[in-house]
C-alpha cells in the first residue's frame, strides 16, 4: 500500500552444502547451497559473486517463496547497504 511500512525481513543465506549458522534463531532465514568450484553447470567458474543470482534462483524455487505474502520484494546485498 502507498506509504506503508516494510512487511518483514527474511535473510537469504548461501553456505557450502546449505549449512545453517548461529543467526537463524534471530531472523527468518532461507538456506541455499553455494555453487561449487570448477566449471560445471552448478559451479562458480571462478567467479564467486555468481552465488548471488544462484541463491535467488534457489529461493524462487522454494516453498518459502511460494508462500510470500508481500506485494513487493526488495533484495539488497548487505555488503552494499549504507546506514547513517
Amino acid at each position: 500500500q502507498p506509504c506503508s511500512d516494510l512487511g518483514g525481513f527474511t535473510r537469504l543465506l548461501s553456505t557450502p552444502d546449505g549449512r545453517p549458522d548461529g543467526l537463524m534463531g534471530e531472523i527468518p532465514t532461507v538456506l541455499t547451497k553455494q555453487l561449487g568450484a570448477g566449471r560445471c553447470d552448478e559451479c562458480s567458474h571462478g567467479f564467486v559473486v555468481m552465488n548471488r543470482p544462484w541463491s535467488l534462483r534457489q529461493y524462487f524455487a522454494s516453498k518459502e517463496a511460494a508462500s510470500l505474502a508481500e506485494d513487493y520484494l526488495f533484495v539488497i546485498e548487505t555488503d552494499h547497504l549504507l546506514l547513517r
